[in-house]
């Protein structure tokens, strides 16, 4: 394997932290490409599509720094607001290397002969039809720009016209590849038909529950962190928590990747209260359906989870050396803050489905997608009663009458009963398959009594109760000892912990809220505040009492 220099390796590791890499020196003519580095990077490619790609030169490209490339990518990103687009225009950027590896032009559209080629070159690489089809769709966005909102035809008329006769073209190479387009389709429904036979509910939680125990090692750490304020994370701790709650939201509460990937922080502020401690989240941009609203249900621990992840997890990945070097340099990325949930790099999550299968190989479970727990889910509520029935489908997918109403009129009860009822599947439908059967059938058949009554949390929350009696939430008070909880449940004792911080928590933030009423303080007057009330630990962030603050007169 050819070694590499210290500027390949850096460009490498610049471009798959999805930024833009500029001056890349241009590769000469039938020389090497300033990709090789990265496409020789692993001699064992574990997959064969791509060793095939590597051998035939098809990952080289141009720089996207190039005025052609650039310009297209701002259009995609500012005009068209394509929040995917290095991939579109690296694409491109292969198709005009192996039209012309000496420089980017649009003379190509000269050569129809070498884009036949190109297309062959794909197929006998073994990409599938539809990889090469959106190949085609790029390169034909990209000249649609190139033809439509630049000076094309007025500066070089005879080219602009090749473009556009060379875009009808590509309307009918891809006419040509949509059979096999839906060949593939056809069997790749079959193979996943044939996968969710063997896979259950509880399958679908594997790795929660491999997970778990990793995860609330992480949580501890924070929670008896508390009363220094603040604990700083190794990364892959923090990845762990991102990774987790990520799999919560896509295979506990099957919610589609967009969830993940398009909700924000003024969604996760304006949670609603459901009832037993349960909050709703409503995401109304989603990437598979922009006009609908997705809702799910936490539960009084996953909020928990959920809050430290937001004030301690994020926070750090926000503030990282890392996310600030990326802030500075990628011009065209959105601003982070508005995002709930961010990776590594400090920028918003790219491709949810990627952590969770990391997840997966992480603790050797196998892969199940948001795809194959939607659908195990849906078959297992198949057995339900009508009502329960209409319920999981209306938690899974919402129509858009239904989403309006959930979100403007926050059908608490329903949200809780749908969840509630999918737990339930995903707890005990994991079993051999008579004992799924019987389990079943006593869900369908007793719909009154049915998942939401009879279960852990409702005996959580009977633990509780007697807890929080003997020892009641105090704005003042210390959380109960480990042996006080051991004495009151063996197996809740880390769950009673963490509910009683959390509502203490409540108590505090509401307490330092309502003494400034007038106006916004400063940050010094509440951090001056909070700290003469003598707190030791579990003590409010600033960055929280300003965000709950109201005037006067909305308290």
């Amino acid at each position: 394997m050819e070694s590499r220099n210290p500027l390949s390796r850096m460009i490498e590791e610049l471009e798959q932290r999805k930024m833009f890499v500029s001056n890349i020196p241009a590769t000469p003519a039938g020389g090497a490409s300033t990709d090789t580095c990265k496409i020789n990077r692993n001699p064992e490619w574990k997959v064969k599509k791509r060793a095939l790609m590597a051998e035939k030169g098809l990952y080289r490209r141009h720089s996207t720094d190039h005025p052609l490339l650039r310009d297209f990518a701002i259009y995609l990103s500012k005009d068209l607001n394509n929040e995917n687009y290095k991939q579109e225009v690296e694409n491109v950027a292969r198709v005009l290397f192996y039209m012309d590896p000496a420089q980017p032009s649009l003379q190509f559209v000269r050569d129809r002969e070498k884009t036949k080629e190109y297309i062959r070159q794909l197929s006998e690489a073994q990409l599938t039809k539809q990889t090469q089809v959106n190949y085609l769709k790029s390169l034909k966005r990209f000249l649609h720009y190139h033809t439509v909102s630049t000076n094309l035809l007025f500066n070089d008329p005879d080219l602009h016209s090749h473009a556009k006769h060379y875009m009808e073209f590509i309307g009918a190479l891809q006419t040509q590849l949509s059979k096999g387009v839906s060949k593939e389709v056809v069997a790749k429904r079959e193979r996943i038909i044939r996968g969710d036979m063997k896979t259950t509910p509880h399958d679908c939680w594997a790795v929660l529950r491999a997970a778990k125990t990793d995860f609330l090692a992480v949580m501890g750490k924070i929670f008896e962190s508390a009363s220094t304020s603040h604990v700083q994370l190794e990364t892959l701790e923090r990845l762990l928590v991102l990774y987790y709650l990520e799999a919560i939201v896509v295979l506990r509460h099957l919610q589609r990747p967009g969830v993940v990937e398009h909700m924000t922080v003024e969604e996760w502020k304006n949670r609603t209260q459901v009832g037993g401690g349960h909050v709703s989240i409503a995401v109304k941009e989603h990437k598979m359906a922009r006009q609908q609203v997705a809702s799910f249900v936490l539960s009084p621990e996953e909020e928990t989870w959920f809050i430290s992840y937001f004030d301690v997890v994020r926070d750090q990945l926000r503030t990282s050396k890392r996310a600030k070097y990326n802030a500075a340099a990628n011009k065209v990325a959105e601003n982070p803050q508005d995002r709930y949930f961010l990776s590594s790099s400090g920028m918003p999550v790219y491709n949810c489905s990627n952590d969770i299968a990391r997840l997966h190989q992480k603790y050797k479970v196998p892969l199940v997608t948001s795809q194959v727990a939607r659908r195990v889910f849906e078959t297992a509520a198949k057995a339900l009663t009508d009502v329960d029935k209409s319920l999981v489908a209306d938690y899974l997918t919402h129509s858009t009458a239904t989403a309006e109403k959930h979100y403007r009129m926050k059908r608490g009860a329903s949200l809780l009963r749908g969840s509630e009822i999918i737990r339930l599947l995903g707890a005990e439908l994991g079993g051999d398959s008579g004992k799924d059967a019987a389990n079943t059938s006593e869900m369908a058949s007793n719909p009154v009594t049915a998942p939401v009554t009879a279960n852990v949390q409702t005996d959580f929350q009977a633990v509780w109760d007697k807890f929080a009696e003997k020892h009641p939430v105090t704005l003042d008070g210390v959380v109960p000892s480990l042996l006080e909880r051991r004495a009151a449940s063996e197996e809740h004792k880390r769950k009673l912990y963490e509910r009683w911080l959390k509502y203490q928590m409540k108590l505090r933030l509401r307490h330092v809220i309502s003494h400034f009423r007038r106006r916004l303080p400063s940050d010094s007057r509440v951090a001056a505040w909070i700290a003469s009330r003598g707190w030791k630990s579990n003590m409010p962030r600033v960055a929280s009492v300003l965000e709950g603050w109201k005037p006067s007169s909305s308290l």
